[in-house]
């Protein structure tokens, strides 16, 4: 771990590994070191104890102005997020697949792909758009991929194009079960 780069001139500057730039803002900046140990000490916590990650999970949504039981939602989602993604590629799927599963599941429910439905919530490239889902579409997603989940492994179904066949099906039959649900509540 060494200095990388030194360039002078406009644009210039040193350039080094991120722990040595790390060390050197904290002998610059006290707070900042304190800072940095805190989280350290924190994290060792956490491994400990992995219940204060939940906490801290949830106080960093709370802070965005997220409720209790989105965040709980949410953290579902993320597990079925994972078990979705593995059952893919255990299935064959493999490069653009896991994007165009992705997409069959979020175009029966939006109409679109992730660049529509970024486009729809108005939300750059770097927004998760499942931080900008509304906790009935985090259930409707995750319910489309633990459907899709579930009939890819029991039909043992193979390979890119089959695995979003069906994960687009999973989807229109939540996105239908929605549709009829709005009936009733308008």
């Amino acid at each position: 771990m060494c200095v990388r780069t030194i360039k002078r001139g406009k644009s210039g500057g040193s350039y080094a590994h991120r722990q040595i730039s790390l060390a050197y803002a904290k002998y610059l900046d006290p707070a900042l070191h304190v800072l940095v140990n805190e989280v350290f000490f924190q994290h060792i916590e956490e491994e400990k104890n992995p219940d204060l990650i939940g906490q801290r999970y949830i106080k960093a949504y709370e802070k965005r102005g997220k409720s209790a039981d989105w965040t709980a939602e949410r953290l579902k989602s993320i597990g079925t997020r994972n078990m979705f993604t593995r059952t893919l590629a255990a299935h064959g799927v493999s490069g653009d697949g896991f994007r165009n599963c992705t997409n069959a599941i979020y175009e029966p429910l939006y109409g679109g792909t992730t660049n529509v439905i970024r486009a729809k919530k108005g939300l750059s490239k770097n927004q998760s758009i499942r931080d900008n889902m509304s906790k009935v579409e985090l259930a409707a997603v995750g319910l489309i991929e633990a459907l899709a989940s579930d009939e890819i492994e029991r039909k043992d179904i193979q390979g890119n194009a089959d695995c979003e066949i069906t994960s687009r099906r999973s989807s229109r039959t939540v996105a239908n079960a929605l549709i009829e649900h709005k009936k009733y509540i308008i």
